[in-house]
């Protein structure tokens, strides 16, 4: 992944940024979790000090109270595993969209992004997430090339924003150190959704891009 972080003054303009190389792993879904380690070790092992974990909102939780944290606390690919392996960047997508589709809990899908329960419902996920924010996680995402759904569901990129808003709001009162953004792709920035993904980015800390 690549994070652009925002400049908040004239001297960082001029400071520079260290960049940080970051090696995503994916294992076929007939290997077991345990190759996560040999895999992530590799990227470790030729430079890379960033990693990426994706939780999608509807895998932390299902439905209603249900809640399954594998994702953040599995001891191969979660936070505290990614810490020990040495990563230093770690970059958390918790995805509320994800590409051409909603990654919600089944029982509040349909609602609209703004709606009071989906913002509660938001709160208490971040709740539960929260504990497992070790000090190396810099990143939360809280969503992947979301201009992809929006494209043809444009009347709800509003209530989406306020909803990623109030999420990152939230969290940060907890986790001021962490920077949060979304995942747009390159060209929904730059060409078929510019204002919108403009729009999205105005509030959020860093800018984060697929490019293909």
């Amino acid at each position: 992944f690549s994070c652009s972080k925002k400049k908040d003054d004239a001297a960082s303009e001029t400071s520079g940024t260290i960049g940080v190389v970051s090696l995503n792993t994916n294992i076929s879904n007939s290997e077991p979790f345990s190759t996560y380690t040999t895999e992530y070790q590799s990227a470790f092992a030729i430079g890379a000090r960033g990693a990426q974990t994706a939780a999608p909102w509807s895998s932390l939780n299902p439905t209603g109270a249900s809640y399954d944290m594998t994702a953040v606390s599995n001891s191969f690919f979660g936070m505290s595993a990614l810490q020990g392996y040495g990563f230093t960047s770690i970059f958390l997508n918790i995805p509320i969209v994800a590409i051409s589709s909603r990654s919600m809990p089944s029982d509040i899908s349909a609602l609209a992004f703004n709606h009071a329960t989906v913002k509660s419902r938001i709160h208490t996920l971040i709740d539960n997430v929260v504990p497992y924010l070790n000090s190396n996680v810099k990143y939360v995402c809280f969503g992947n090339e979301v201009d992809t759904y929006f494209s043809t569901h444009s009347s709800e990129w509003a209530a989406y924003v306020e909803l990623v808003e109030d999420a990152k709001s939230y969290l940060q009162t907890q986790k001021p150190n962490i920077l949060v953004g979304v995942t747009t792709t390159f060209d929904g920035a730059t060409s078929t959704q510019l204002s919108q993904v403009a729009t999205l980015n105005a509030n959020m800390d860093f800018i984060s891009l697929t490019y293909y």
